[in-house]
C-alpha cells in the first residue's frame, strides 16, 4: 500500500476514534494543545489549577464522560505536594495518569499507585502525545499489531519533526480496514514478485550463521555447568529444609509435652506505663479518686446543712424562750391585775352594803315625809332631802355598773390567764396541740410559740437526715479510701512511678511459686538454663494471660519477681525451683 493510501487509512481511522477526554492539572492545558498540529486529532482538554479543583472535576465528569487521561504538572508550581498525586490518582478516574515531575524526581512518583508514566525535565513533547494517545478507547478495545510509518508522512499530516521521531509507529489496522481505500483516488496497482528459495539463503549476510552456531555451543557449555551444580543444591536445600521440619515437629512436640507434664513455669511481665494493666490501674485510680473528692464535697456540704440545721434550732429555741419569758410577765400582770379588780369590786359591793344597811327599804325618803308631816323640816328641806336622797341612788347605781364592768374585765383576765396559763404549759411540751381562745391582743404569742416550734422541728428533721447522710458519706468515703490504698500498693499501681517486674502464675502452678524460690531462666524456654531471680510476695486479685503455646485464655494470679538482669522479663517464661528435669 502507498503512503498516500496508508494516510487516508490512519485519517479515516482518526475521524471513527471517540475523543480522547484529557484533564490538565496544574500548567497550561492551551500549551499542550498546541503539540497537537492537526486540528481533527482526536483530544479534547479540560484545565484545573488546583488539585482540589481536579478532584470537583473528576467527580462531576465520572457522572457523564469520565476522563481518559489525567496530566498532573509538578514542574512549575513550588507548592505542588506529592500527596496531590496520591489523591488523584487513588481515585482510579482515568485510564492513563501522567505526571510531569521536575528533573531528578522521577523515583518520587514512580512507585505512586495509580500512576501510568513519569516524564522528566526535559520532557520532549512528542513523549506527552505519546502519552496521551495511549489513554485512547479504541486502542483499550483493540490491541493490534504496529505497522512502520515514513517519517516524512507524519511531517506531511502536520507533526514536527520532534514528534515525528516519536511516532514512528501506527496500530496496523485489520485486513478489513487496509483495504479500505476511497473510491476517488487512484490506487497502484500491486505486481506480485517470486522470490527463489535459493535467492532468499544467498541473501542471509555471509558469517551470520557460524555466529549463531557459537552462541548456540556457548549456551549448552553453560546449562552442562549449571545443570549439576543445581541438581545438588536442590537435594542439599531439600534435605536441609527436612530437617529443618522435622526439629521443628520435635521441638513442638516436646513443648506439648513441658506444658502437659510441668507445673514450675510462669509468665513474666514488665509493669510500666504503656501497659494495659498499668492503664486500667490508673483510670481507676483516677476514678476513685474524683468519687472521693465527690464524696467529700458531698459531705462538706451535709455538715452545712447539718450546723444550719442546728443554727435554725438554736434560733427557734431562744425565740421559744423569748416567748416564754413574755407569757411569764404577761401572766403576773395578768393576775396583779385581776387582784385589783377583785379588791375594786369588793370596795363597790361594800359600798352598796352599806347603803343598803342604811336605806333600809327606802327609810331615808320615808323618814324625810314623817319629819314632813311631823313638821319637823320645811317642805324645802324636804324636797332637798328628797333630791339628795334620789342623787345617793342614782350613784348606787352608778357603782352597780362599775360592778358589772369590772365583773366583766375580771372574765376577760381570767380568759387570758387560762390562755397564758395554756399556752406556758404546751411550751414545754414537743408540740403544740390546744390553745384556749383569747384576745386579739395576745394572740401573736400563740404564734410565735407555734412558728418556733416548727422550726425547732424541721431543723431535728434535717439535722437528723444530715447526720445519716453524713454517716453514709464517712462509711463511702472510708470504703474507697481503703480501696484506693489497696490498689497503690498493687504492682501495677507501683507501676505509675517506676516499672515492676512481676510473674503471671496460672492457678495449676501456684503451689510452686512461694516467697524467696530462685527463678530459672532458659535460653530456648526448656533448655541451656541459669538462675536468673528470686520470687517475690503474691499480688491480691486474679489476672488473666494467654497460654505461650496453644493459645488458650489462662486463670491465675500476679506475683512480684526480682532479676538479677532486667532484660530476663524480656524470656517468654521463667521456672522456679529447678530447670526442666527432662531437659
Amino acid at each position: 500500500m502507498s503512503a498516500a493510501a496508508k494516510k487516508i487509512v490512519i485519517d479515516d481511522r482518526r475521524k471513527e476514534e471517540k475523543a480522547i477526554h484529557v484533564l490538565v492539572v496544574g500548567g497550561s492545558a492551551a500549551k499542550l494543545k498546541r503539540s497537537f498540529k492537526r486540528k481533527d486529532e482526536p483530544v479534547r482538554f479540560d484545565q484545573a489549577k488546583t488539585a482540589s479543583a481536579a478532584l470537583e472535576m473528576i467527580t462531576v465528569q465520572a457522572e457523564s464522560r469520565p476522563f481518559d487521561c489525567i496530566v498532573i504538572d509538578m514542574r512549575g508550581d513550588e507548592d505542588a505536594s506529592p500527596l496531590n498525586v496520591v489523591a488523584i490518582s487513588a481515585m482510579q478516574a482515568a485510564r492513563r495518569v501522567l505526571v510531569l515531575a521536575p528533573e531528578g524526581e522521577e523515583e518520587t512518583y514512580t512507585g505512586v499507585h495509580g500512576v501510568s508514566e513519569v516524564l522528566c525535565d526535559p520532557v520532549k513533547p512528542g513523549a506527552i502525545i505519546k502519552a496521551i494517545l495511549a489513554a485512547s478507547p479504541s486502542k483499550a478495545k483493540d490491541e493490534e499489531e504496529l505497522i512502520q510509518i515514513p517519517k516524512s508522512e507524519l511531517s506531511k499530516d502536520g507533526y514536527s519533526g520532534q514528534n515525528a521521531d516519536e511516532f514512528e509507529t501506527e496500530k496496523k489496522p485489520k485486513k478489513a480496514e487496509s483495504a479500505k481505500v476511497r473510491d476517488d483516488l487512484p490506487t497502484e496497482p500491486e505486481i506480485p514478485v517470486k522470490v527463489d528459495k535459493e535467492e532468499e539463503k544467498s541473501s542471509v549476510t555471509p558469517g551470520f550463521e557460524t555466529t549463531l552456531s557459537k552462541v548456540a555451543d556457548a549456551d549448552q557449555r553453560v546449562w552442562s555447568k549449571f545443570v549439576p551444580l543445581a541438581n545438588f543444591l536442590y537435594k542439599k536445600l531439600a534435605v536441609v529444609i527436612l530437617t529443618a521440619l522435622f526439629l521443628t515437629f520435635v521441638t513442638y512436640g516436646a513443648m506439648i509435652v513441658f506444658f502437659m507434664g510441668s507445673s514450675s513455669w510462669s509468665l513474666p511481665f514488665e509493669l510500666s506505663r504503656g501497659h494495659a494493666l498499668v492503664e486500667k490501674v490508673e483510670r481507676d485510680l483516677s476514678s476513685m479518686r474524683l468519687r472521693s473528692n465527690q464524696l467529700k464535697q458531698d459531705r462538706n456540704l451535709a455538715e452545712v446543712e447539718a450546723s444550719k440545721a442546728m443554727r435554725n434550732r438554736r434560733d427557734a429555741e431562744l425565740r421559744l424562750t423569748l416567748t416564754k419569758r413574755t407569757v411569764q410577765e404577761e401572766l403576773l400582770q395578768q393576775n396583779s391585775q385581776k387582784l385589783e379588780i377583785v379588791k375594786h369590786i369588793e370596795r363597790l359591793k361594800q359600798v352598796i352594803g352599806d347603803f343598803n344597811r342604811l336605806n333600809g327599804k327606802g327609810g331615808f325618803a320615808t323618814n324625810l315625809e314623817s319629819a314632813f308631816e311631823k313638821r319637823l323640816i320645811t317642805k324645802k328641806a324636804l324636797n332637798s332631802g328628797t333630791l339628795a336622797v334620789l342623787e345617793t341612788l342614782h350613784r348606787i347605781a352608778t357603782v352597780q355598773g362599775e360592778i358589772s364592768d369590772k365583773q366583766l374585765q375580771l372574765d376577760r383576765v381570767n380568759r387570758r390567764i387560762e390562755f397564758l396559763n395554756s399556752l406556758l404549759e404546751e411550751i414545754g411540751k414537743p408540740e403544740v396541740r390546744v390553745v384556749t381562745s383569747a384576745g386579739s391582743d395576745l394572740s401573736h404569742l400563740a404564734k410565735d410559740v407555734i412558728d418556733a416550734k416548727n422550726v425547732i422541728s424541721a431543723a431535728d428533721k434535717d439535722y437528723e437526715a444530715a447526720q445519716t447522710t453524713l454517716a453514709r458519706l464517712d462509711n463511702s468515703v472510708e470504703v474507697i479510701d481503703n480501696n484506693i490504698a489497696s490498689l497503690e500498693r498493687t504492682p501495677a499501681a507501683r507501676a505509675l512511678k517506676a516499672p515492676v517486674m512481676v510473674l503471671f502464675v496460672p492457678y495449676t502452678n501456684s503451689e510452686g511459686f512461694n516467697e524467696g524460690e530462685k527463678l530459672i531462666g532458659c535460653r530456648f524456654s526448656i533448655v541451656w538454663c541459669s538462675e536468673i531471680g528470686v520470687v517475690g510476695k503474691p499480688v491480691e486479685g486474679e489476672t488473666t494471660a494467654v497460654h505461650p503455646l496453644f493459645g488458650k485464655p489462662l486463670r491465675g494470679t500476679f506475683v512480684e519477681a526480682t532479676f538479677h538482669n532486667p532484660k530476663s522479663v524480656t524470656q517468654e517464661i521463667v521456672h522456679a525451683k529447678n530447670a526442666p528435669v527432662f531437659f
